[in-house]
């Protein structure tokens, strides 16, 4: 079944403005996870909203699985693998909690630096990323080589 395209007018306001606080930044240090593939598009998803989630007074997030099913729009078994492996990556801690029933409780934590990172990967893993970065370089800079030189080829 294909899914229903829907075109939606946006906001056209600067995210970043300072007179809109109602939006949560997120460390760049984050897309470096994502970038080496410790992290996936959907597992970002969690780690934000488990961020949105984060209550100052407690310094936890306890939201329950169904709730990060919805506000995520991922599955069941892709919230609780999410919430696995962002746990094994130092990007959340899980605990049950006594005084809430038993419920799990999530602390998330900060990305580390990109050199505190890559000095805990393989460096395979850091070799692949830089090689794909720069095969994907190379494809961009012959792209726009050639419809700089023979414009008129590319009308």
């Amino acid at each position: 079944m294909k899914k229903e395209q829907i075109k939606i007018k946006g906001t056209g306001v600067r995210c970043k403005s300072a007179e809109h606080s109602s939006y949560n930044q997120v460390p760049d240090a984050i897309f470096h996870y994502l970038e080496l593939g410790l992290i996936s598009g959907n597992e970002l998803a969690i780690w934000i909203k488990l961020l949105q989630f984060d209550n100052d007074k407690y310094g936890y997030a306890y939201p329950n699985i169904e709730q990060l099913m919805l506000y995520c729009n991922l599955g069941n078994s892709t919230v609780i693998k999410g919430i696995d492996n962002l746990c094994r990556v130092g990007l959340l801690a899980k605990e049950k909690q006594q005084r809430l029933f038993k419920k799990n409780v999530y602390y998330v934590y900060q990305p580390l630096s990109k050199e505190q990172l890559y000095s805990q990967v393989s460096s395979k893993l850091v070799e692949k990323f830089t090689s794909n970065r720069e095969d994907l370089y190379k494809k961009y800079q012959e792209t726009y080589l050639y419809v700089i030189k023979e414009p008129e080829k590319n009308l």
